[in-house]
Protein backbone atom coordinates (compact mmCIF):
# COMPACT_ATOMS: atom_id res chain seq x y z
CA UNK A 1 0.00 0.00 0.00
CA UNK A 2 1.35 3.40 -0.78
CA UNK A 3 0.16 4.83 2.43
CA UNK A 4 2.81 2.59 4.44
CA UNK A 5 5.07 3.07 1.83
CA UNK A 6 4.93 6.58 2.25
CA UNK A 7 4.92 6.21 6.54
CA UNK A 8 7.83 4.12 6.62
CA UNK A 9 9.72 7.06 4.89
CA UNK A 10 8.71 9.22 7.08
CA UNK A 11 9.98 7.66 9.73
CA UNK A 12 13.64 6.92 8.12
CA UNK A 13 13.30 10.74 7.85
CA UNK A 14 12.79 11.61 11.20
CA UNK A 15 15.46 9.27 12.35
CA UNK A 16 18.15 10.64 9.91
CA UNK A 17 17.41 14.12 11.00
CA UNK A 18 17.19 13.33 14.53
CA UNK A 19 21.25 11.41 14.17
CA UNK A 20 23.00 13.97 12.04
CA UNK A 21 26.09 15.01 14.57
CA UNK A 22 25.08 18.39 14.82
CA UNK A 23 21.53 19.63 14.27
CA UNK A 24 19.61 22.68 16.35
CA UNK A 25 16.35 22.17 15.11
CA UNK A 26 16.28 18.18 16.07
CA UNK A 27 13.82 17.32 18.22
CA UNK A 28 11.28 19.52 16.61
CA UNK A 29 11.76 18.04 12.97
CA UNK A 30 11.64 14.29 14.25
CA UNK A 31 8.40 15.27 16.15
CA UNK A 32 7.20 16.19 13.10
CA UNK A 33 7.68 13.58 10.59
CA UNK A 34 7.35 11.09 13.19
CA UNK A 35 3.93 12.27 13.73
CA UNK A 36 3.34 12.52 10.09
CA UNK A 37 4.77 9.09 9.87
CA UNK A 38 2.37 7.91 12.44
CA UNK A 39 -0.65 10.06 10.63
CA UNK A 40 0.12 7.86 7.62
CA UNK A 41 0.35 4.33 9.07
CA UNK A 42 -3.00 5.17 11.12
CA UNK A 43 -5.11 6.43 7.97
CA UNK A 44 -3.27 3.15 6.02
CA UNK A 45 -5.09 1.26 8.53
CA UNK A 46 -8.61 2.75 8.63
CA UNK A 47 -8.35 2.17 4.58
CA UNK A 48 -7.60 -1.55 5.25
CA UNK A 49 -10.67 -1.40 7.41
CA UNK A 50 -12.56 0.17 4.73
CA UNK A 51 -11.46 -2.28 1.99
CA UNK A 52 -9.14 -0.57 0.47
CA UNK A 53 -11.16 2.57 -0.64
CA UNK A 54 -10.20 6.22 -0.11
CA UNK A 55 -13.20 7.70 0.92
CA UNK A 56 -12.82 5.70 3.91
CA UNK A 57 -9.83 8.50 5.24
CA UNK A 58 -11.91 11.64 3.40
CA UNK A 59 -13.81 14.04 4.87
CA UNK A 60 -17.36 14.10 4.03
CA UNK A 61 -20.07 16.36 4.90
CA UNK A 62 -23.56 18.14 3.45
CA UNK A 63 -23.45 21.17 2.33
CA UNK A 64 -24.88 24.59 2.92
CA UNK A 65 -27.84 25.91 0.67
CA UNK A 66 -28.55 29.40 0.50
CA UNK A 67 -31.33 29.38 2.42
CA UNK A 68 -28.77 28.17 5.57
CA UNK A 69 -30.16 24.53 5.54
CA UNK A 70 -27.77 21.47 5.15
CA UNK A 71 -28.75 18.84 2.46
CA UNK A 72 -29.04 15.29 3.26
CA UNK A 73 -26.48 13.95 0.60
CA UNK A 74 -22.57 13.79 1.50
CA UNK A 75 -20.02 15.81 -0.57
CA UNK A 76 -16.57 15.43 -0.20
CA UNK A 77 -14.60 18.23 1.78
CA UNK A 78 -12.28 19.99 -0.91
CA UNK A 79 -9.26 22.03 -0.01
CA UNK A 80 -7.83 24.90 -1.65
CA UNK A 81 -6.48 22.97 -4.63
CA UNK A 82 -10.38 21.59 -5.52
CA UNK A 83 -8.35 18.21 -3.99
CA UNK A 84 -10.41 16.16 -1.69
CA UNK A 85 -9.51 16.83 2.32
CA UNK A 86 -8.34 13.68 4.07
CA UNK A 87 -9.45 13.20 7.94
CA UNK A 88 -6.54 14.37 10.17
CA UNK A 89 -4.19 12.24 12.74
CA UNK A 90 -6.88 13.05 15.79
CA UNK A 91 -9.63 11.41 14.12
CA UNK A 92 -7.25 8.22 12.79
CA UNK A 93 -6.63 7.65 16.08
CA UNK A 94 -10.14 7.31 17.47
CA UNK A 95 -11.38 5.33 14.10
CA UNK A 96 -8.39 2.75 14.82
CA UNK A 97 -8.89 2.87 19.32
CA UNK A 98 -12.48 1.56 18.49
CA UNK A 99 -11.36 -1.85 16.59
CA UNK A 100 -12.07 -4.18 18.91
CA UNK A 101 -8.73 -6.01 17.89
CA UNK A 102 -5.34 -5.13 16.93
CA UNK A 103 -6.41 -1.28 17.79
CA UNK A 104 -4.10 1.21 19.68
CA UNK A 105 -4.33 1.75 23.69
CA UNK A 106 -4.63 4.90 25.54
CA UNK A 107 -0.76 4.93 26.08
CA UNK A 108 -0.28 5.21 22.38
CA UNK A 109 -2.81 8.14 22.12
CA UNK A 110 -0.99 9.82 24.55
CA UNK A 111 2.50 9.28 23.25
CA UNK A 112 0.97 10.87 19.90
CA UNK A 113 -0.74 13.45 22.05
CA UNK A 114 2.75 14.42 23.38
CA UNK A 115 4.01 14.42 19.69
CA UNK A 116 1.32 16.73 18.46
CA UNK A 117 2.32 18.92 21.62
CA UNK A 118 5.94 19.25 21.00
CA UNK A 119 4.84 19.73 17.14
CA UNK A 120 2.47 22.49 18.07
CA UNK A 121 5.61 24.76 20.27
CA UNK A 122 7.95 24.32 17.37
CA UNK A 123 6.55 27.24 15.52
CA UNK A 124 7.55 29.38 18.44
CA UNK A 125 10.13 27.61 20.30
CA UNK A 126 13.71 27.18 20.01
CA UNK A 127 14.66 24.30 21.87
CA UNK A 128 18.33 25.40 23.34
CA UNK A 129 17.30 23.65 27.00
CA UNK A 130 19.00 20.17 27.64
CA UNK A 131 16.26 18.98 29.82
CA UNK A 132 13.34 19.87 27.01
CA UNK A 133 16.06 16.99 24.64
CA UNK A 134 15.66 14.79 27.42
CA UNK A 135 12.44 14.89 27.57
CA UNK A 136 11.30 14.57 23.74
CA UNK A 137 14.05 11.73 23.20
CA UNK A 138 12.29 9.76 25.52
CA UNK A 139 8.63 10.44 24.06
CA UNK A 140 10.49 10.05 20.60
CA UNK A 141 11.97 6.86 21.44
CA UNK A 142 8.99 5.14 22.58
CA UNK A 143 6.77 6.67 19.54
CA UNK A 144 9.03 4.66 17.57
CA UNK A 145 9.23 2.04 19.13
CA UNK A 146 4.89 1.74 19.18
CA UNK A 147 5.54 2.66 15.62
CA UNK A 148 7.43 -0.38 14.41
CA UNK A 149 5.34 -2.60 16.60
CA UNK A 150 2.12 -1.45 15.14
CA UNK A 151 3.45 -1.40 11.89
CA UNK A 152 4.86 -4.48 11.57
CA UNK A 153 1.47 -6.12 13.36
CA UNK A 154 -0.73 -4.54 11.05
CA UNK A 155 0.93 -4.97 7.49
CA UNK A 156 4.27 -7.18 7.98
CA UNK A 157 6.99 -4.81 7.52
CA UNK A 158 10.24 -6.19 7.83
CA UNK A 159 12.47 -3.73 9.92
CA UNK A 160 15.20 -5.80 9.67
CA UNK A 161 17.54 -3.72 7.24
CA UNK A 162 16.49 -0.41 8.87
CA UNK A 163 18.86 0.82 12.20
CA UNK A 164 15.52 2.09 13.62
CA UNK A 165 17.02 3.63 16.83
CA UNK A 166 17.86 7.73 17.83
CA UNK A 167 21.72 8.03 19.12
CA UNK A 168 21.43 9.34 22.63
CA UNK A 169 24.99 11.34 21.69
CA UNK A 170 24.16 14.50 23.20
CA UNK A 171 25.45 13.43 26.59
CA UNK A 172 22.06 15.33 28.28
CA UNK A 173 22.72 15.47 31.95
CA UNK A 174 19.57 13.85 33.30
CA UNK A 175 16.65 15.39 33.45
CA UNK A 176 16.05 16.03 36.97
CA UNK A 177 19.73 17.54 37.48
CA UNK A 178 18.77 19.96 34.48
CA UNK A 179 15.57 21.04 35.66
CA UNK A 180 16.79 21.80 39.16
CA UNK A 181 19.66 24.30 37.82
CA UNK A 182 18.11 25.35 34.65
CA UNK A 183 13.99 25.91 35.74
CA UNK A 184 14.68 29.50 36.47
CA UNK A 185 16.17 30.48 33.48
CA UNK A 186 13.60 28.64 31.26
CA UNK A 187 11.20 30.37 29.12
CA UNK A 188 7.76 29.70 29.85
CA UNK A 189 6.91 27.58 27.20
CA UNK A 190 9.72 25.60 27.67
CA UNK A 191 8.78 24.82 31.53
CA UNK A 192 4.88 24.49 30.42
CA UNK A 193 6.23 21.91 27.72
CA UNK A 194 8.54 20.40 30.31
CA UNK A 195 5.40 20.01 32.90
CA UNK A 196 3.11 18.82 30.59
CA UNK A 197 5.28 16.00 29.23
CA UNK A 198 6.52 14.83 32.53
CA UNK A 199 2.70 15.04 33.81
CA UNK A 200 1.97 12.23 31.05
CA UNK A 201 5.03 10.04 31.93
CA UNK A 202 4.39 10.32 35.85
CA UNK A 203 0.73 9.24 34.75
CA UNK A 204 1.48 6.42 32.41
CA UNK A 205 5.00 4.84 33.57
CA UNK A 206 7.01 3.26 31.13
CA UNK A 207 6.14 -0.49 31.25
CA UNK A 208 8.30 -3.03 28.93
CA UNK A 209 5.24 -5.63 29.54
CA UNK A 210 2.54 -3.20 27.94
CA UNK A 211 2.09 -3.25 23.85
CA UNK A 212 2.94 0.42 23.85
CA UNK A 213 4.43 3.07 25.98
CA UNK A 214 4.02 6.93 26.91
CA UNK A 215 7.80 7.47 27.05
CA UNK A 216 10.95 5.40 27.32
CA UNK A 217 13.61 5.89 29.30
CA UNK A 218 16.93 6.35 28.22
CA UNK A 219 20.11 6.59 30.48
CA UNK A 220 23.83 7.07 29.63
CA UNK A 221 26.03 5.02 32.15
CA UNK A 222 30.03 3.90 32.20
CA UNK A 223 30.29 0.93 33.52
CA UNK A 224 33.55 -1.11 34.53
CA UNK A 225 33.23 -4.16 32.21
CA UNK A 226 32.59 -4.43 27.88
CA UNK A 227 29.58 -6.43 26.32
CA UNK A 228 26.98 -6.90 24.32
CA UNK A 229 24.88 -4.18 26.02
CA UNK A 230 27.14 -1.54 26.67
CA UNK A 231 27.12 1.67 24.65
CA UNK A 232 30.02 2.68 22.57
CA UNK A 233 30.95 6.55 23.33
CA UNK A 234 32.26 9.58 21.37
CA UNK A 235 34.85 11.84 22.53
CA UNK A 236 33.70 15.87 21.94
CA UNK A 237 35.47 18.98 22.44
CA UNK A 238 32.17 20.80 22.55
CA UNK A 239 32.13 23.18 25.43
CA UNK A 240 28.32 23.20 25.75
CA UNK A 241 28.76 19.14 26.49
CA UNK A 242 28.84 18.14 30.26
CA UNK A 243 31.80 17.34 31.63
CA UNK A 244 32.59 13.70 32.27
CA UNK A 245 35.09 12.08 34.14
CA UNK A 246 36.54 8.85 32.92
CA UNK A 247 39.26 6.78 35.32
CA UNK A 248 42.64 5.16 33.84
CA UNK A 249 40.64 1.90 33.30
CA UNK A 250 38.22 3.94 31.09
CA UNK A 251 40.72 5.56 29.22
CA UNK A 252 42.93 2.24 28.59
CA UNK A 253 39.69 0.64 27.07
CA UNK A 254 39.13 3.77 24.88
CA UNK A 255 42.94 3.81 23.86
CA UNK A 256 44.12 -0.15 23.81
CA UNK A 257 46.61 0.61 21.83
CA UNK A 258 50.31 1.13 22.53
CA UNK A 259 52.99 1.85 19.42
CA UNK A 260 54.21 -1.59 18.43
CA UNK A 261 50.45 -2.82 18.82
CA UNK A 262 48.99 0.36 16.39
CA UNK A 263 52.16 -0.78 13.50
CA UNK A 264 51.14 -4.47 13.78
CA UNK A 265 47.54 -3.15 12.94
CA UNK A 266 48.38 -0.85 10.11
CA UNK A 267 51.16 -4.02 8.77
CA UNK A 268 48.14 -6.27 8.66
CA UNK A 269 45.92 -3.90 7.29
CA UNK A 270 47.39 -1.85 4.40
CA UNK A 271 49.15 -3.77 1.11
CA UNK A 272 51.72 -0.28 1.10
CA UNK A 273 52.47 0.57 4.91
CA UNK A 274 56.12 1.39 6.00
CA UNK A 275 57.54 2.71 9.06
CA UNK A 276 59.43 5.62 7.18
CA UNK A 277 58.66 9.54 7.23
CA UNK A 278 55.34 9.08 5.41
CA UNK A 279 54.16 7.34 8.13
CA UNK A 280 55.62 9.53 11.12
CA UNK A 281 54.02 12.55 9.21
CA UNK A 282 50.69 11.20 9.15
CA UNK A 283 50.77 9.87 12.65
CA UNK A 284 51.80 12.98 14.23
CA UNK A 285 49.20 14.85 11.92
CA UNK A 286 46.40 12.31 13.16
CA UNK A 287 47.78 12.44 17.16
CA UNK A 288 46.58 15.93 17.42
CA UNK A 289 43.09 14.30 17.35
CA UNK A 290 42.68 13.71 21.44
CA UNK A 291 39.61 11.39 20.13
CA UNK A 292 42.28 8.96 18.52
CA UNK A 293 45.48 9.60 20.55
CA UNK A 294 46.09 10.02 24.87
CA UNK A 295 49.05 10.64 26.20
CA UNK A 296 49.82 8.71 29.81
CA UNK A 297 52.48 10.30 31.88
CA UNK A 298 54.44 8.49 34.95
CA UNK A 299 53.82 12.03 37.07
CA UNK A 300 50.50 13.34 35.70
CA UNK A 301 51.28 16.07 38.25
CA UNK A 302 54.12 16.91 36.50
CA UNK A 303 53.59 16.17 32.15
CA UNK A 304 56.55 18.47 31.43
CA UNK A 305 59.12 16.19 33.22
CA UNK A 306 59.60 12.33 33.49
CA UNK A 307 58.56 9.34 31.38
CA UNK A 308 55.08 9.53 29.02
CA UNK A 309 53.82 7.03 26.68
CA UNK A 310 50.99 7.59 23.94
CA UNK A 311 48.25 5.22 23.76
CA UNK A 312 45.66 5.06 20.32
CA UNK A 313 41.73 4.60 19.35
CA UNK A 314 41.34 1.70 17.76
CA UNK A 315 39.20 4.03 14.96
CA UNK A 316 42.66 5.57 14.28
CA UNK A 317 42.48 2.94 11.38
CA UNK A 318 39.96 5.03 9.53
CA UNK A 319 42.34 8.00 9.41
CA UNK A 320 45.62 6.40 8.05
CA UNK A 321 43.25 4.88 5.39
CA UNK A 322 43.46 8.55 3.61
CA UNK A 323 47.65 7.70 3.27
CA UNK A 324 47.27 3.68 2.32
CA UNK A 325 45.98 1.10 0.33
CA UNK A 326 43.84 -1.72 2.09
CA UNK A 327 44.14 -5.41 1.65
Amino acid sequence: MALVDKSVEACLAAIEVYNKPDFRYREEAFSILMLNAWELILKARVMREGFGKTRAIEIWEPRVRPNGTKTMRQYPKLNRSKNRMSIGVDRAMALVREYSTDGIDERCVQNLNLLKEVRDNSIHLRNVDPGLGQRIREVGSAALKNYVSATERWFGVDFSAYNFYLMPLAFHSPSSVVESLLSDRRPVAVRNLLKYIGDAAQAYPSDEGQAFNVTMKVELRFVRKSGEDALPVRLTRDPRAPAVQLTEEDILRAFPWDYKELTQRLRARYTDFVINNKFHGAKKKIETDEALCRTRYLNPSRPSTGMRKKFYSSNILTKFDEYYTRK
